[in-house]
């Protein structure tokens, strides 16, 4: 997902277009389960990073492409959790 990406003291709130549509997502704090950095897989994958909640009403987890070093540095200052994948090829 590329759009804008904002937090209001309660919740992240995800603006953006997906290959369907425009969609916007409220994730309330308590709601995020883990915030993870997806790295590059060749060609077929940007990367970008993997938002995981529990709100049942949108997709298990979102992935965030957009600037995703200076979105980490911001959610790292805001007291959340973002943990690097590790490993030469990423996810596989």
């Amino acid at each position: 997902m590329d759009g804008v990406l904002e937090f209001d003291g309660d919740a992240l709130v995800l603006t953006g277009e997906t290959i369907f549509r425009q969609r916007t997502y409220v994730l309330p704090r308590s709601s995020i389960v883990k915030l993870l950095e997806e790295k590059p897989f060749w060609f077929m994958f940007s990367g970008g990073l993997r938002i995981q909640h529990t709100v049942e009403a949108y997709p298990p987890f979102v992935l965030w492409s957009r600037d995703i070093e200076t979105l980490t540095i911001q959610l790292r200052q805001l007291g959340f959790v973002v943990e690097a994948k590790s490993g030469k090829w990423g996810r596989f």
